[in-house]
């Protein structure tokens, strides 16, 4: 029994080949394409942390900013008590 398969024609095997390269060339381009999406989704999700840091420091300076001014006040209320 012979196992090999017969040879295209010349005209065949070329379409064929360029059938391939065409088909992985949009493969090529639809992997590329995924590829920018999930890196933009990435750099957002990144930008959407930054700024959630961002807040959460900024509302940790205003509380201590307001524990020091509480702080202070407390202490001129007690030196003014004193007098």
């Amino acid at each position: 029994m012979n196992n090999t398969q017969p040879r295209l024609p010349a005209l065949e095997a070329e379409f064929f080949h360029k059938s391939v390269e065409k088909r992985d060339r949009e493969l090529q381009e639809k992997i590329e394409a995924a590829k920018r999406e999930v890196e933009a989704e990435a750099r957002a999700e990144a930008e959407k942390a930054k700024a959630a840091e961002t807040i959460a420091l900024t509302d940790v300076e205003k509380s201590l900013v307001e524990k020091d001014k509480a702080e202070a006040e407390a202490r001129e209320a007690e030196a003014s008590a004193k007098v």
